[in-house]
């Protein structure tokens, strides 16, 4: 099977980690399973007249392959500021389950690189990270229920009920996090909680994206964007810390993940068609000059030559 170029190069890369090659299947072999998502970040501005409108902030790609009991799972978002970009490596299986995160940033000093194993006892999550500072090496206790964050989504994805808790990893802080799950089948707390929802998000969800599927209302009042779920196959999954953050807010139809948010506040992604993900990855990464700012950097004394 040869994959498509859009899914190729990362998840190559991917598999390099869990030491297998992404070659054709052997004949009578199970293909692999591939499934790739892509998505718009949002947010809703207001101009100093008082008019409301949409402005894409981000773009996301969601990609899975499942091969010979291997499950590689990616999720690559690039920003429209100078184009700034983090991906989420993951792969669970046979062998050492393994996280990969990478922070890709502008400024020549900056970017930071964080990698997870699981050690043989199951429990025991051995780390190493490095950026600006030489490689750190150490060890997270207490991991023996954590998942990965996209290992975790995949698990929401297939269970209507999930357990009222979950733990897993933050790449942010490092550490092992224990967080609650909350599901609500019909959704109309909205008023204070899904505030300043994008138009365009609105609209998307309050289609109906399957025959059996009722559609999500939309109704506006106060310039507040209020949702109502509908109970045919879609609910909403939201993440929460100890503290009572938000760590996400999943809309699902059934298995198909419809939008998110992942921090409250006006930013929700929607799903795209792969020709728009496209358009605007291109656009904003045409915008980005590595070198100039490298150059820059060197002509303000922030990075010496060596």
């Amino acid at each position: 099977m040869v994959l498509p170029p859009l899914l190729a190069a990362p998840l190559v890369a991917a598999a390099a980690l869990a030491g297998r090659a992404l070659a054709p299947p052997p004949p009578g072999s199970v293909a692999p399973r591939v499934r790739v998502e892509h998505f718009v970040v949002e947010r809703a501005v207001q101009d100093p007249e008082g008019r409301r409108r949409t402005e894409a902030v981000a773009v996301v790609a969601l990609r899975r392959l499942r091969l010979d009991g291997v499950a590689i799972r990616e999720r690559d978002v690039q920003f429209r500021e100078a184009g700034a970009r983090l991906l989420l490596d993951e792969v669970t299986g046979e062998g050492a389950p393994r996280l990969v995160w990478r922070e890709l940033r502008t400024s020549p000093t900056a970017g930071r690189t964080w990698m997870v194993e699981r050690g043989a006892d199951g429990s025991t999550l051995f780390t190493q990270g490095w950026g600006r500072r030489a490689a750190v090496h150490g060890r997270l206790e207490g991991g023996a229920e954590a998942l990965f964050p996209l290992e975790l989504l995949e698990h929401l994805r297939r269970e209507p009920h999930p357990r009222a808790t979950a733990t897993t990893l933050d790449p942010l802080t490092e550490s092992v996090v224990a967080l609650s799950v909350a599901c609500f089948p019909v959704d109309l707390r909205a008023s204070a909680e899904l505030a300043r929802v994008p138009s365009s998000a609105a609209r998307a969800l309050a289609r109906p994206l399957g025959p059996a599927c009722c559609a999500l209302t939309a109704a506006a009042t106060l310039g507040r964007t209020v949702l109502g779920l509908a109970l045919d196959g879609r609910r909403t999954l939201e993440l929460r810390c100890a503290d009572g953050s938000l760590a996400g807010r999943y809309v699902f139809e059934g298995e198909r993940l419809v939008a998110f948010q992942w921090q409250e506040g006006p930013r929700w992604a929607r799903r795209i068609d792969e020709r728009r993900y496209l358009e605007l990855a291109a656009k904003w990464r045409s915008t980005y000059d590595p070198i100039g700012d490298l150059r820059r950097a060197v002509g303000e004394g922030r990075v010496r030559r060596r």
